[in-house]
C-alpha cells in the first residue's frame, strides 16, 4: 500500500510552512524600521536601535531545520516524531497569537495567520486515523513517488 494521504499532506504542508516562514523573514527584513519600535535616548545621548530582523531570520532557519528533521523521522514511521511535531506546531500557533498582540505590519500579520492555519491543519493530520495506522506498522507501507531512489532506514 502507498503511504496514507494524511502523511503525504503533512509532507506537502510542511514545505508550505517553510515557505511561509521564508516569506515572514523577508517581511521582517523589509519592515525592520517599523519593528524596531520607539527609539529610547540613553543618559549619554546615544539612541540604541533594536533590530529584530536578524533574530527573525535565524529563528526561521532554526525552526525550519527542526521541523524538516522531525518530518523525516515522522515519514520513517517514528511515533515519537509525530508526538514532537504536534507540540512544536502548536507552539508556533501560540507564537503567532502573541504576535497579533503587538500590532505587527500587515505582511507579518498575513504570513503569521497563514502559518497558524497550516500548522493547525498539520496537527489535525498528524492524529488522523490513517496516520495512526501508518505509525502503528510503517513497514506495511511503500514509499511515495517522492521517495523513489532513496533508501529507507
Amino acid at each position: 500500500m502507498a503511504r496514507p494521504a494524511p502523511v503525504t499532506w503533512v509532507t506537502l504542508l510542511m514545505w508550505v510552512l517553510v515557505g511561509i516562514g521564508a516569506l515572514a523573514s523577508l517581511a521582517a527584513v523589509m519592515n525592520s524600521d517599523e519593528l524596531a519600535g520607539r527609539p529610547i535616548t540613553l543618559p549619554d545621548g546615544t539612541v540604541p536601535r533594536a533590530d529584530y530582523a536578524p533574530v527573525v531570520v535565524v529563528m526561521c532557519i532554526v525552526i525550519a531545520s527542526l521541523l524538516l528533521v522531525l518530518l523525516e523521522f515522522f515519514r520513517g514511521g517514528h511515533t515519537w516524531a509525530r508526538n514532537t511535531l504536534a507540540p512544536v506546531l502548536l507552539l508556533l500557533v501560540f507564537g503567532v497569537g502573541t504576535l497579533l498582540a503587538t500590532a505587527p505590519p500587515t505582511s507579518l500579520l498575513l504570513t503569521g495567520g497563514a502559518a497558524a492555519l497550516v500548522a493547525l491543519a498539520m496537527t489535525a493530520l498528524l492524529f488522523h486515523p490513517h496516520t495512526v495506522a501508518f505509525l502503528a506498522d510503517p513497514s506495511g507501507w511503500v514509499a511515495d513517488q517522492d521517495d523513489v531512489g532513496r533508501s529507507r532506514p
